[in-house]
């Protein structure tokens, strides 16, 4: 009788023991596979589909009507004077726009800027200066910062380097700042480019050329032939 009882009490225990197992809840199989293996990376987009910058578009900008004054329209600051000084002829210059060389087309006006050695020079001041004077002409800076090596190669193989070294500055080495006074009927574009103890000063306005040969007048003609 004993040792039937002990057999019985042993299969409700077994019987116990199975039905308790059953009930436990099954272990999860994604959480256990990310503790062994860590877990799985956020997912990045795709190569290639983040948006570029737009490209800089000079008729994008707001048209100044702020009068102007006579060329180059850019005055200095106290205390500074100009240098090796250009100004009239009509060219192509270069100029980096955040994004590319622009060729500007138009009247050209060159120099470089020195202290007048009555205290030392500064880019700062220089830069503040000639920014609130573009601004006060209804203008603004598109790029502030260090050319890139493929910019100022470009700009530095041009014949426009030679000619107007001195308004360009240091563009290999020194900071740089283009500005853009953009008008109904042109465009005035201004580089300024540090250079140590001095900074070069680069002014172009677009207009189109002024066709000033050709014959003369066939009235005048006939006057100075007597035939008027």
């Amino acid at each position: 009788m004993r040792l039937r009882l002990r057999l019985l009490r042993g299969a409700f225990y077994s019987g116990l023991v199975l039905t308790m197992a059953a009930c436990q809840p099954a272990p999860d199989v994604a959480q256990d596979a990310a503790s062994t293996t860590g877990a799985a990376p956020a997912s990045l987009p795709a190569p290639g589909t983040g948006s570029a910058p737009p490209a800089f578009k000079v008729a994008a900008l707001p048209v100044s009507r702020a009068p102007l004054g006579p060329f180059p329209y850019l005055d200095l600051p106290a205390g500074y004077v100009r240098q090796d000084e250009l100004q009239g002829g009509f060219d192509r210059v270069p100029f980096w726009t955040g994004d590319r060389v622009e060729w500007v087309d138009g009247t050209v006006y060159s120099t470089m800027i020195h202290s007048d050695g009555a205290h030392p020079f500064s880019p700062l001041a220089l830069s503040r200066h000639v920014q609130a004077r573009v601004e006060s002409l209804g203008g603004q800076r598109i790029f502030s910062g260090t050319l890139p090596a493929e910019a100022s190669g470009a700009i530095g193989n041009s014949k426009a380097a030679v000619t107007y070294v001195g308004g360009l500055g240091d563009i290999y080495n020194a900071p740089a700042q283009t500005f853009v006074i953009h008008r109904a009927d042109r465009d005035i574009w201004v580089h300024l480019g540090e250079s140590g103890d001095a900074a070069g000063l680069l002014v172009v306005e677009t207009r189109p050329v002024q066709v000033t040969g050709g014959g003369r007048p066939l009235d005048a003609l006939k006057r100075e032939l007597g035939k008027g």
